[in-house]
């Protein structure tokens, strides 16, 4: 891959003759060392984990409940209800039945309808869901005799698809925001209700969820409640005019105070991060050739994460004696611990990467002059962010923080290619959605949306930031 050839180019570039004892590659699983890889498409391979057995794909139909089983030609084929529910669970259905599922109004089952919304682009496109919505809008309405003001004037299951219309539009709105085309029909189909004066709720209540959406007055994003810090310049007086950066001079970002410059990598990452939509998480989409346009934002935390990592070994490897080397060794585990403290979790294992990575690893000499305790602070660091037992002490790490934070998105990766590889799209080869994976996949999605609503309370540096963004692979 690109990384690895990219990290070879620098074995060559910088040769250092120090005597190569240190560790060990394969000794990283005490340390807890990572491995140089992309985290978008080096996740592990399935048979890495350990499979628990309510995931493995063989728990099909015929292992269900047969109270619960269902011809495989209907349109809903349901499992067992799970511990602690009365209700039994959609392990699949035809995209009809989904819908009628998702639109009945004796059924209220709202985690449902959060996995069929989060998930429908794995099996079907916004236009043919709209479109099936309305047919089933259509289909649902009432006869109401004349001068008769006491029928209802629309079916309950007309009021059930305006709501998940809505609900749609309300979570999902950048859905139609892509799709212009998508806006214009439901806009098309508010037009149609108009004209019948007994639909005249219905159509108010989406006309207001589009205008408040058009007009951009929904639910903000939360920023942490503490007053900004203010950016520790202070190294700087001499380098900056009129709160800028002096264009004759050049930006050392080792230099830099290592919190203000950990502080700049984690707005930027959080921001990505932040960013990253549902849809980029299905079908393995960053994996596919498309990938920079069906995942665009799995892919810029890619390429970042990359770029940082690289960027730190050349950073070492170009200095010319140990006692360098290791004074840019210190400052880059300054900025970890920094990274750390504030919960970026994926700018911390980016450059922990780099620094455990063979090219660095290896210099016995230079590792000896830097400190103990700079060391040790770093060991601790890599234990709680190991890979080890598919990230299991990382994991245990991210369930103790609260928001804001940035955590390492290949963990999340990993998960659902291990959900995609062991599970099957379609039951029994057949046109029945495979929902149960659905539900999994809905699960990994939902950890990594519980760090996308909140936002750090950092000013920041225009400059530094640039540096940040400027650093890539094809300038090393």
């Amino acid at each position: 891959s690109k990384s690895y050839s990219t990290q070879r180019a620098f074995s060559e570039r910088y040769r250092i003759d120090e005597d190569s004892e240190f560790t060990d590659s394969n000794d990283s699983k005490s340390s807890g060392h990572y491995r140089m890889r992309s985290f978008s498409e080096g996740v592990p391979n399935v048979k890495e984990f350990s499979v628990p057995t309510r995931a493995k794909a063989s728990s099909g139909i015929n292992n269900l409940n047969s109270k619960f089983s269902q011809d495989i030609d209907a349109p809903i084929v349901l499992s067992p209800p799970i511990s602690g529910s009365d209700e039994p669970q959609v392990r699949g259905g035809t995209l009809f039945g989904l819908i009628e599922r998702l639109t009945s109004d004796n059924i209220a089952d709202p985690s449902f309808m959060f996995v069929f919304l989060l998930t429908y682009r794995s099996f079907t496109t916004g236009q043919e869901l709209l479109s099936m919505l309305e047919k089933r809008f259509h289909d649902s309405a009432v006869s109401i005799p004349t001068n008769d003001d006491k029928s209802p004037k629309y079916s309950a299951t007309q009021l059930k698809v305006v709501n998940v219309i809505k609900h749609w539009i309300e979570t999902y709105f950048r859905d139609f925001e892509d799709d212009e085309s998508l806006l214009y029909k439901v806009q098309l189909f508010l037009f149609e209700m108009s004209s019948n004066v007994n639909y005249e709720p219905l159509n108010a209540i989406l006309s207001k969820a589009i205008s408040r959406k058009l007009k951009g007055t929904e639910k903000k994003m939360v920023e942490a409640d503490i007053s900004r810090p203010k950016p520790r310049l202070n190294r700087l007086d001499k380098s900056i005019k009129n709160g800028a950066w002096d264009e004759d001079k050049d930006i050392d970002l080792l230099e830099l105070d290592p919190l203000e410059v950990a502080r700049q990598m984690t707005l930027i990452s959080s921001h990505t991060f932040r960013n990253i939509r549902p849809h980029e998480l299905l079908n393995k989409n960053w994996t596919k050739e498309a990938k920079k346009t069906l995942s665009p934002n799995i892919m810029e935390l890619t390429q970042s994460f990359n770029n940082m990592s690289l960027w730190i070994q050349e950073q070492i490897l170009q200095r010319e004696d140990e006692k360098e080397r290791a004074q840019t060794i210190t400052k880059i585990i300054r900025i970890i611990e920094a990274c750390f403290r504030l919960n970026n979790l994926n700018d911390a294992i980016a450059l922990s990467s780099g620094l455990n990575s063979s090219a660095i690893h290896r210099l016995k000499k230079t590792w000896a002059k830097v400190k103990s305790k700079d060391k040790e602070s770093f060991q601790e660091i890599q234990k709680l962010l190991s890979s080890e037992s598919n990230y299991k002490s990382c994991r245990e790490h991210l369930s103790t923080l609260q928001p804001p934070c940035v955590p390492y998105p290949g963990m999340f990766l990993s998960d659902l290619v291990f959900i995609e590889d062991g599970n099957v799209d379609y039951l029994q080869k057949s046109e029945i959605i495979n929902f149960d994976k659905r539900r999994k996949i809905s699960d990994v999605i939902r950890k990594i949306q519980r760090f996308q609503n909140d936002l750090y309370s950092l000013e920041g540096v225009d400059f530094i930031a640039d540096a940040l963004l400027g650093l890539s692979i094809e300038q090393m």
